[in-house]
């Protein structure tokens, strides 16, 4: 039952922080409002539109971790590799993850609601196809490397993004982030432990497509939730 409780607690842990530093700019937003030269409903604006992409952050890693942690059991079990095929998928898998974050890099200095969109859809997708097509081997090889390049991708896109919505010190905002981070990694974990126990490896995989693609509806939804006037655009 205590080890049980060690990943519970520390996942209490990180929300605890998650929630402390999405929820103190609510009492320093007149300073903030000053530093940044803008009103406050403006500045509360900029901080709604921090915490949507913090949740993203949460979501699409969830989804990815409910799955990419349960790997070897939905290689081996659903689609029917050998043991020894694992290592090979997941350094092909560690190669794209490598290739996602150049990409991702290069993308979000151009286009950085694109890079985001683009990296949480193609997550999401192919999170849904492992369901889909767990049964074959070749597709499932592939998907596996092409959840390795989106979530690549999607770390400096969404870093990037953050970076520009981050309401005050970017230092903040980043050390936030990287909260969020973490706890879509123990969140995810978790709730792939129970869809396993409950369903299955393959449903694992169906889990985390549904959870990407809550963080890109959520993503798209930004816009209209947190509305940019005039005086917070940056030069």
């Amino acid at each position: 039952m205590g080890s049980r409780m060690v990943p519970l607690l520390a996942l209490a842990a990180a929300a605890f922080c998650y929630v402390a530093t999405e929820t103190m700019p609510i009492g320093i937003l007149t300073l903030i409002a000053g530093d940044l030269g803008v009103s406050a409903p403006a500045a509360g604006l900029l901080i709604t539109g921090y915490a949507v992409l913090a949740t993203v952050t949460t979501l699409s890693v969830a989804g990815l971790y409910a799955a990419f942690t349960y790997t070897e059991i939905l290689l081996t079990a659903v689609t029917g590799f050998a043991a020894a095929a694992v290592a090979p998928l997941l350094l092909a898998r560690g190669v794209a993850d490598f290739a996602g974050i150049a990409a991702g890099g290069y993308a979000s200095d151009r286009w950085q609601r694109g890079a985001v969109t683009g990296s949480v859809a193609v997550l999401a997708v192919s999170l849904l196809a492992m369901y889909a097509t767990a049964a074959s081997r070749p597709v499932t090889a592939v998907l596996l490397a092409v959840t390795g390049f989106a979530i690549g991708a999607l770390t400096p896109a969404l870093q990037n993004r953050v970076m520009e919505v981050a309401p005050g010190g970017t230092e903040m905002a980043s050390a936030g982030n990287s909260v969020a981070f973490n706890i879509g990694i123990a969140a995810g974990s978790l709730l792939g432990a129970a869809v396993l126990q409950e369903s299955g490896a393959r449903a694992t995989a169906l889990a985390g497509g549904l959870l990407s693609a809550a963080a890109l509806l959520l993503f798209l939804a930004e816009p209209l939730i947190a509305r940019r006037t005039p005086e917070m655009i940056r030069t």
